[in-house]
């Protein structure tokens, strides 16, 4: 089988449907529409630590499968892929996500000039990985839509710095749960062109959770698609 890059993304294992209304009024003590733009990022990175689970999952791209396992922990993030074996380890717990690649002998931070390198090949980037988006200041809201029937706030952040390939970011936070359903990643041009979305097709519910178990990932160049790669955790019941 071919090596089709073996890399699962993002926020892709973000837990994506939370119980994130409580949380927002436990944690702000203030209703849902009356968040900042910074609290309503906050809750999105609370989500990461809601998990304690392992899962089989799988990449799709045409007709090549790539299994790995995935770890939600209260601390971590855990991609891991075999033949040939590498771990990538997101970090919840330190003040910025902080994205590290174990491989044999090996273990060290993916350094800022890799963020825009694909991950084996793949067109999902380390920069899409380590999420840096839902750390940069100045975040402005831009709405509401609803996005397969769930009321979202519509955000823009912006890139503070030239690292990584994004200029802005657009994400979707759905209201209900604090949890990311889509993203949309544009590039730093005069006329921003769109270089990567991501989006939930489908969920489960686990226990009282609601989870992402397949999410669709497009690269763009200019007007053009040029490639999608299916996310897709096989063991929820």
């Amino acid at each position: 089988m071919a090596h089709f890059k073996n890399l699962l993304t993002l926020w892709l294992l973000l837990p994506v449907l939370l119980p994130g209304a409580a949380f927002a009024q436990t944690a702000f003590g203030k209703p849902l529409d009356q968040l900042t733009p910074d609290e309503i990022l906050r809750l999105v990175r609370a989500s990461y630590t809601l998990h304690d689970r392992d899962f089989d999952a799988r990449l799709r791209k045409d007709f090549d499968f790539v299994p790995f396992k995935l770890s939600l922990k209260p601390n971590y993030l855990r991609f891991r892929f075999e033949n040939p074996p590498q771990a990538i380890h997101l970090e919840t717990d330190k003040p910025e996500l902080a994205l590290r690649e174990v491989l044999p002998g090996k273990n060290e931070p993916v350094p800022p000039e890799r963020y825009g390198e694909g991950v084996r090949g793949t067109d999902v980037t380390y920069e899409d990985l380590a999420m840096r988006f839902l750390y940069w200041p100045n975040a402005q809201v831009l709405g509401q839509e609803t996005i397969k029937t769930r009321d979202a706030w519509k955000l823009k952040l912006t890139n503070p710095d030239a690292k990584g390939p994004y200029g802005h970011v657009l994400v979707w936070i759905d209201k209900a749960s604090g949890g990311m359903i889509k993203m949309e990643g544009y590039d730093r041009g005069e006329s921003p062109k769109l270089l990567k979305d991501f989006e939930v097709s489908h969920g489960k519910k686990m226990d009282d959770v609601w989870i992402a178990d397949v999410i669709r990932v497009r690269s763009f160049n200019g007007a053009d698609k040029v490639g999608t790669t299916w996310l897709e955790i096989l063991d929820l019941k």
